[in-house]
């Protein structure tokens, strides 16, 4: 019914279900640690349980306002999906097998896990919120980005693990010097270590831990990881940044040309008939 859409379409309700949301959220870490510490998780189920509730009960006001033809929608059809896996472990499973059991079996264990996915229907929130919209907005259209930058970035630090091997694995020194050879078994003794160790180079993460004793015992090497920091680290990083805050920049000056331009069609469609007319464009 009408009340119902206008109840759809408050900013409460969004609130009210992003309440849940979080509580549900809440309750899962909890329900976690209780786990980890071998205490009841009664409290937690309880909670669990009313979040699938009034996860229902959002879902039957979606039908009740809209009908069926809700169920075309991308986010009723995830909330739909949610619903049913928390139905299926906490409603069926977990009273049959018991949740220790259902913890314990693997293909019960991911339904369990596919809960955390929840937290994604606060997505759907962020649109009542600009600033939170566009980061995420922002995420969304540099998706096709991202996984370039990280194609690129393993090209690049597999192509510098090539290079630690030459020049630091089959180091002389790995020979000669037994501190050298200790960092060397440590950070660069294999392909996927050393590939590993410059993750870390990517990250700024404690690096001198690394390089410190090798750089002291072979003073050459310091260009090599001088190189490596202004590529990896700071060039490849700061540039790909500046990319995706442009692109998400250009989104949003594209979204809020297109909102003018629907707020203009519709104050020039003065009889709300679909059609500009003469008095549209006189006012």
């Amino acid at each position: 019914g009408c009340w119902g859409e206008l109840l759809l379409r408050s900013a409460w309700f969004d609130c009210l279900i992003g309440v849940v949301i979080v509580f549900n959220a809440a309750g899962i870490g909890i329900e976690l640690t209780l786990q980890l510490e071998g205490k009841s998780t009664m409290p937690t189920q309880i909670l669990e349980n009313f979040c699938i509730v009034a996860y229902i009960a959002e879902l039957g006001c979606r039908v009740f306002a809209i009908g069926f033809v809700c169920f075309r929608d991308h986010w009723v059809q995830f909330d739909t999906f949610l619903i049913s896996m928390g139905v299926l472990v906490n409603w069926i499973l977990d009273p049959i097998l018991g949740p220790a059991a259902s913890s314990a079996f693997g293909p019960l264990m991911i339904l369990r896990t596919a809960r955390l996915l929840r937290l994604a229907k606060m997505m759907r929130l962020f649109k009542r919120f600009r600033e939170f919209w566009i980061l995420v907005r922002g995420i969304m259209t540099c998706a096709t980005m991202m996984v370039y930058v990280f194609l690129v970035l393993f090209l690049c630090i597999y192509v510098f693990s090539c290079l630690a091997i030459e020049l630091i694995t089959m180091n002389t020194l790995n020979e000669e010097d037994e501190e050298f050879r200790e960092q060397v078994q440590k950070y660069f003794r294999s392909l996927p270590n050393t590939m590993m160790t410059l993750v870390r180079f990517a990250c700024l993460d404690n690096t001198s831990e690394v390089y410190g004793i090798l750089v002291e015992k072979d003073n050459w090497l310091s260009v090599y990881f001088v190189f490596l920091i202004l590529v990896i680290s700071l060039v490849f990083f700061h540039l790909t940044g500046a990319v995706i805050f442009s692109t998400t920049m250009d989104t949003n000056a594209e979204e809020e040309d297109v909102a003018k331009g629907l707020e203009m069609d519709n104050r020039m469609d003065a009889d709300g008939s679909g059609f500009l007319s003469r008095l549209g464009f006189a006012e």
